[in-house]
């Protein structure tokens, strides 16, 4: 085997090795198994505070849609779709209710 063969399996090898293997930091915040209220945010205009469960979600846009479709939240509010009636083609058959357009 060349050098620049064994060289290259050598490089891969130890790119590979650094991928994972790190232990995740649990989930804190509002959408956390087990959070308490209220919940601060920090962020770079200060900080929030969430002073009870969200009961009500409007969704701001498609990508906003799409995480709150995927995290089980149905929304009352759609503001902005690039889908016709509103919605998204892929969004429809996962929405159980009816959201506002």
């Amino acid at each position: 085997m060349s050098f620049s063969i064994r060289a290259a399996l050598i490089a891969g090898v130890l790119l590979l090795s650094g991928c994972g293997g790190a232990d995740e930091p649990e989930p804190t915040g509002a959408g956390a198994p087990g959070a308490t209220y209220p919940v601060t945010l920090t962020h770079k205009l200060g900080t929030a505070e969430i002073k009870a469960a969200p009961q009500r979600i409007v969704a701001l846009s498609d990508a906003d849609l799409d995480a709150l479709l995927v995290l089980g939240v149905q929304p009352v509010g759609v503001a902005e779709s690039s889908g016709e009636g509103g919605i998204t083609a892929w969004a429809k058959p996962l929405l159980t209710s009816s959201p506002t357009c």
